[in-house]
């Protein structure tokens, strides 16, 4: 959850990657597994609000 919580609030893999200390290709692994089990991807601008909402919702 902190892939997707960092991603959308840098809004940037790499400036994710950096902030989690990863490398981009592992934080762009975890997003696609993110994807995959939600059927919503947060690289589309569209899906990533609703993840963002959803995220925001469940807090």
């Amino acid at each position: 959850m902190a892939a997707l919580t960092t991603y959308l609030d840098t809004g940037s893999a790499n400036a994710a990657a950096r902030r989690l200390g990863l490398h981009p290709q592992s934080l762009r692994y975890r997003l696609r597994r993110i994807a995959d089990l939600t059927h919503r991807d947060p690289r589309d601008p569209w899906q990533r609000l609703t993840l963002d909402i959803a995220r925001t919702i469940g807090h």
